[in-house]
């Protein structure tokens, strides 16, 4: 403005639509911005031929911050298809201090969809704050791209942004995830029928492992133990979304049952007779598989009686044949050992040897394996 007669001036500027007025009087003078509230600056006292050529205005566009809460079902850190978001997520805005949490700027919580989103921001640094929704454990944060993966890291706090004027960053997201449980019964299979039948009891005191399972096979040491309780029940539970394997620990005098006898899986034993272990159970946030079983029984009782049938051939005739097997002079004898377990009882660490029909001396014993 010249021309002007000296005296006292107020300066107003009116902020375009769209805009802010930056902070007023933000260090030195010539460089500030001097409109303060409503866009009016100080009084500006103007002598004759005086100029001021010191009354600045600053504007800026409002940025904005945000993205989504998320069920990360299988843990793995990434937004992947069909995983729904978490309505009711108390989130906060902070802003970034030296890379930790400064002023809280701002609270919200996210919308059915997850949503959540702080608009009309000062530019400037900001820090992100997710709580953990109730029954809800924090995913691993910084997993694969960025744009999917989950940006709370510790204590639910994402990294520090930067936002200019007008700036809108979509991309901070928080992956949370429910744990999973895994467990059932170990009962004593009377009838050794590979199913749980009507007052067969469960067994206590049982030891039951727990293990990560890659390829369908038990990884590493186990993640947990425990033993089952006076009705033979056991659990694990507080469980990471994933792949486990569960392992039965017979108790001295028991043997595992025949695993996966009949249709319903819920009746039968789930552990191999051999080694214990089951088979590889996928585990999704939130899930409880109740259905993971093993049957004992004890040689002897209720019926339940090991049997093996051998048979030894010569030349592939039956020794036991009324005309016995015929060999020439200086013909060639092969011996093959037919072993067939016609018990009710899985059998393992089976010796064979053969005493050349002298019982009471063992040193002409042939040991086929």
């Amino acid at each position: 403005f010249a021309g002007l007669k000296p005296g006292d001036y107020v300066v107003k500027f009116i902020t375009p639509a769209g805009y802010s007025l930056s902070p007023i009087n933000i260090g030195a003078d010539a460089t500030d911005s001097d409109a303060g509230l409503g866009g009016f600056t100080a009084c500006y006292t103007l002598a004759s031929g005086e100029t001021d050529n010191s009354v600045d205005a600053g504007l800026y566009q409002g940025a904005a911050i945000g993205d989504r809460v998320w069920e990360d079902t299988n843990a793995n850190g990434q937004q992947d298809a069909g995983e729904a978001g978490i309505a009711g997520a108390t989130v906060r805005l902070y802003t970034c201090v030296n890379g930790a949490p400064g002023a809280l700027v701002a609270q919200t919580t996210t919308n059915a969809s997850g949503n959540y989103a702080f608009t009309g921001l000062v530019p400037g640094q900001y820090i992100v704050a997710f709580e953990t929704p109730s029954g809800y454990t924090l995913g691993t944060a910084d997993v694969g791209a960025d744009g999917t993966d989950s940006d709370a890291g510790a204590g639910g706090l994402s990294g520090c942004y930067t936002l200019a004027s007008g700036e809108t960053n979509d991309t901070v997201d928080a992956g949370f995830w429910r744990p999973a449980a895994i467990g059932d019964r170990v009962w004593l299979d009377a009838n050794a029928n590979g199913q749980q039948d009507a007052g067969e009891a469960g067994v206590a005191g049982v030891a039951v492992e727990l293990y990560a399972c890659a390829n369908g096979a038990p990884v590493g040491s186990a993640l947990a133990s425990t033993s089952t309780d006076a009705a033979g029940n056991y659990g694990f539970a507080g469980l990471k979304p994933g792949d486990y394997v569960v392992k039965f620990i017979t108790p001295a005098g028991f043997f595992l049952t025949n695993q996966n006898v009949g249709a319903n899986d819920a009746a039968d034993s789930d552990a191999d007779a051999t080694t214990g272990f089951t088979g590889c159970y996928k585990l999704e946030a939130g899930n409880t598989d109740n259905s993971v079983d093993a049957g004992i029984f004890k040689p002897g009782e209720g019926g339940v009686v090991p049997s093996i049938d051998l048979v030894k051939l010569t030349n592939g005739t039956d020794n036991n044949a009324p005309n016995g097997p015929y060999l020439a002079v200086g013909s060639t004898a092969t011996f093959t050992y037919l072993v067939t377990n016609d018990g009710m009882v899985a059998l393992s660490d089976i010796e064979l040897s053969d005493d050349h029909g002298t019982p009471g001396d063992t040193s002409d014993d042939f040991m086929p394996w």
